[in-house]
C-alpha cells in the first residue's frame, strides 16, 4: 500500500523570525496544526537578540533551525532558508512571517491550487487581522507602478463576498507566500538589495516574466499581527524611508518612461497628501525619511546604516 504522504509534494516552511518569541511560538503551534501531512518547518532566526533561537531549539528539536549572525533583512533571510530547502529537495517553499497563525486547512488549500496548473509558480492565501478576524488585510494584490508600485485588495476592509473570489493576481504579499521550486529555479531568491519592502513584488513581476502565473486562493486563510517588525505605527521613519528608496530600486530594474512618470506623480502626491496630516501628528520626520529614500535610491545609495 502505497504512503498518502510520501505521494503528496514535500513543503518546506520557512518562518522568519526576529525577536519576538511568542509570537514566533504561536506561528509554530498553529502550523503544527495543519492538515497537510508532507511538510517540515524551518525557522530562519535573523539575528534576534531575545534568546529565540536557543528557546526555540530547546521546544522544537525537530525544527530545522538556521541562525544568522545578524538580521539580514527580509530577503536575505529567507533566501537562507530557500537556499536549504532546495537543497533538501522540497518541491514547495512556504514563506510566512513570524506574526502570523495559519489556519488548519492554509497548505491543502494552496497546494490544490499550486498543483492545478504547471504555470502557476506562486499562490496566496487570503489574510484577515489577527487581531480582528472579520477584516481583511490581503485578498489578492496588484502591481500598478505607482507610489507604493503594488497595491493590496481589501486592505483593512470589513471581510465581503467579493474577497472569496479566487484568480490570478500580478501580486502575492511576502507575509505568506507558497512557491513551487520550478520557479524558484527559473526566476532565482529574493533580491537582498531590497532588505526589506518590496523584494516580495519585484519577484511577483520577475515570475509574471517568466511565464508564470500567480494565485489567489480565499480558501486558505491566514491571520496578520500586522506591523509587529517597525512597530505599531506603519507611517514611521523605518518603513517610510525604506518604502521610498525601494521604489526607485524597483524601477530602475523594471521601469520604462511611462511607468517612472507614474511612479514619480504618485509619489509626491502622496508626500504632499501626508504632509499636513504627518505634522499634525507629530510625525514630520516620517515624511523626510520617505523623501530621504527616494533620492538615496536615485543616488544608488545602498548604505544600511542609513536605514539601522
Amino acid at each position: 500500500m502505497s504512503d498518502p504522504v510520501a505521494s503528496q509534494p514535500k513543503v518546506i516552511i520557512i518562518v522568519l523570525a526576529w525577536n519576538r518569541l511568542s509570537d514566533t511560538l504561536e506561528c509554530l503551534e498553529s502550523i503544527r496544526k495543519i492538515e497537510y501531512r508532507n511538510y517540515q518547518i524551518m525557522v530562519v532566526d535573523n539575528g534576534s537578540t531575545d534568546g529565540s533561537a536557543d528557546a526555540i531549539a530547546a521546544r522544537y528539536p525537530e525544527i530545522i533551525l538556521i541562525k544568522n549572525e545578524s538580521n539580514l533583512g527580509y530577503a536575505a533571510g529567507n533566501n537562507k532558508g530557500i537556499e536549504k530547502a532546495l537543497q533538501m529537495g522540497c518541491d514547495y517553499v512556504f514563506l510566512l512571517n513570524n506574526d502570523t497563525t495559519v489556519d488548519a486547512a492554509c497548505l491543502d488549500e494552496l497546494i490544490k491550487t499550486a498543483a492545478s496548473d504547471s504555470r502557476i509558480g506562486a499562490a496566496g492565501p487570503k489574510i484577515y487581522l489577527y487581531q480582528d478576524p472579520s477584516v481583511v488585510w490581503y485578498a489578492g494584490g496588484d502591481i500598478c507602478f505607482r507610489e507604493a508600485i503594488s497595491v493590496t485588495r481589501g486592505w483593512f476592509k470589513p471581510d465581503r463576498p467579493a474577497f472569496n473570489r479566487p484568480g490570478e493576481v500580478s501580486f502575492i504579499t511576502g507575509c505568506a507566500m507558497l512557491v513551487k521550486r520550478k520557479a524558484i529555479e527559473e526566476v532565482g531568491l529574493l533580491d537582498p538589495e531590497y532588505v526589506s519592502y518590496l523584494e516580495d513584488t519585484d519577484w511577483c513581476w520577475r515570475m509574471a516574466q517568466k511565464g508564470f502565473k500567480l494565485a489567489y486562493v480565499p480558501a486558505a486563510k491566514v491571520y496578520h499581527k500586522v506591523s509587529q517588525s517597525f512597530g505599531s505605527n506603519p507611517y514611521n521613519q523605518k518603513s517610510m524611508y525604506l518604502m521610498g528608496r525601494n521604489a526607485v530600486l524597483f524601477m530602475k530594474k523594471h521601469g520604462t518612461f511611462t511607468r517612472w512618470l507614474k511612479l514619480i506623480f504618485f509619489f509626491w502626491l502622496s508626500v504632499l497628501y501626508a504632509l499636513p496630516r504627518e505634522i499634525v501628528r507629530g510625525n514630520l520626520k516620517a515624511v523626510c525619511a520617505k523623501v530621504r529614500g527616494f533620492f538615496d535610491g536615485l543616488r544608488g545609495m545602498r548604505e544600511k546604516s542609513r536605514i539601522e
